[in-house]
């Protein structure tokens, strides 16, 4: 018999930190592509983030937006901000949250977590 699972599966980013942040600026972000799926990649002087590239508000694409010193990224649209680390958005009348994705960084390189569906045989 047949079943769907989710798992998660690991995509390789960059070969290196250093590698990553060469493609990424300080307080900036962009789109990557992953599979299938449209990410968005911030760097922060804290950390790296990934983030589903539409704003839950109305879905426009986040990697225009500008990032904070707070760890925040601003929807370029309808400016509505949102904390990177929680996915929270303390604006007025959003109601939406980001979509987050788990990075890791080893010697291999910078690789992030997409939950998939696959099918398991039992």
């Amino acid at each position: 018999m047949f079943s769907k699972k989710k798992k998660i599966k690991w995509f390789k980013l960059f070969s290196s930190l250093e590698e990553a942040e060469e493609a990424v600026a300080l307080d900036s972000a962009i789109k990557v592509m992953v599979d299938i799926d449209e990410l968005c990649l911030v760097r922060t002087k804290n950390s790296f983030y990934a983030i589903k590239n539409k704003c839950p508000h109305q879905a426009f694409p986040l990697h225009n937006g500008l990032c904070t010193k707070d760890d925040e990224i601003i929807c370029p649209y309808h400016r509505y901000k949102f904390d990177l680390k929680t996915g929270n958005s303390n604006s007025v009348n959003c109601l939406g949250k980001l979509q987050k994705y788990e990075l890791k960084l080893n010697e291999k390189g910078l690789f992030i977590g997409i939950e998939k569906e696959m099918w398991c045989l039992f």
